[in-house]
């Protein structure tokens, strides 16, 4: 970890502790309330622990200590991703099949769809930051010109000590930056930095789309037609849509727009549509004011038939539309 990263984490430092407490039982609470319900095992030493926390954007920054040696077992995430490094002490991170030693150097990116666990050495203290699913996938949206069909996972390891790691860091520390002056950054300057910072993880991190990322071909610059097609499909979201009447408004036949989309995003353009409407319904749910149904959402974006766009929703996000609605 560098110098200049240490530096923006002092910042955090100066924030007063979310908790602070020496009892097992609040620890675990207060830990579950802020990450995710987990298994947490005590082991040798003595229960010290404290979290610091900030947002910035839709990111949150936290350092943990638990000061005892701890087995945590949170099973899969599920619906945010956790880039996790040691500030001082080791760590052993199980994400899936790898198991990863973390150190100063050595950080973790932990895939919300791999079951995690984690033995903290004593004394061992983290900088974490939680990125919600639905952020990164935006992120990734920006970059393939399509919502991704699966979830993105990530090689967990992370090394600081690479180019990419440094830059990482660096981009870091600018966000941690705002923290010394207690006000929050310009917020477009904010949501175009936070998806740079995302964008740089999803271009330099392994991870299942790396080989999309480096295809020429999914680059869209040169498509002026695929273009117009998918403004019309974006303005009309709501509405019927045929495939006749986008490729006029793209200036194509229906079978050259059909070759577009399947040779510059590999998908069908029927379902490239099925899945901005399911992202604008999972919009409308998480935002739904009260008395709101799944019918009126489902409905709205065009899906008449309930028990399709449960499954195909389910698929993409990993829970019903109905706990989305709840949450």
């Amino acid at each position: 970890m560098t110098s200049w990263l240490m530096h923006g984490l002092q910042n955090l430092y100066t924030l007063p502790p979310v908790f602070q407490s020496s009892d097992p039982l609040m620890t675990k609470n207060e830990t579950s309330g802020f990450l995710k319900e987990h298994t947490l095992t005590w082991q040798t030493g003595q229960v010290n622990s404290v979290l610091r926390c900030t947002t910035l954007g839709t990111l949150s920054f936290l350092v943990l200590r638990y000061g005892a040696a701890v087995h945590v077992a949170p099973g899969a995430l599920q619906d945010f991703y956790l880039f996790q490094v040691p500030i001082h002490g080791h760590a052993r991170i199980g994400v899936g099949k790898h198991q990863i030693q973390a150190n100063t150097n050595t950080g973790t990116i932990i895939s919300p769809n791999l079951n995690v666990q984690l033995d903290w050495e004593e004394d061992c203290e983290q900088f974490l930051i939680k990125i919600p699913a639905e952020r990164l996938i935006e992120a990734c949206t920006q970059l393939l010109g399509s919502i991704p069909e699966e979830r993105i996972e990530f090689h967990p390891q992370f090394l600081l000590s690479s180019a990419h790691g440094f830059a990482w860091q660096q981009q870091v520390n600018s966000l941690l930056a705002y923290i010394a002056s207690c006000s929050q950054p310009p917020a477009l300057w904010l949501k175009n930095y936070e998806s740079n910072l995302l964008q740089h993880l999803l271009l330099t991190q392994p991870n299942n789309y790396s080989h999309h990322f480096q295809a020429p071909k999914l680059q869209l610059n040169g498509s002026k037609r695929l273009r117009l097609a998918r403004r019309y499909i974006h303005e009309h979201l709501n509405q019927e849509l045929s495939l006749t009447a986008i490729a006029a408004a793209s200036d194509s036949s229906v079978r050259s727009l059909t070759h577009a989309f399947r040779e510059q995003l590999q998908v069908s353009p029927q379902l490239y549509i099925r899945h901005a409407r399911l992202r604008a319904a999972r919009h409308d749910l998480l935002n739904a004011p009260p008395l709101t149904t799944v019918t009126d959402v489902a409905t709205h974006w065009g899906f008449n038939h309930l028990g399709r766009f449960s499954a195909w929703y389910k698929a993409i996000y990993s829970e019903l539309p109905s706990e989305t609605l709840a949450k």
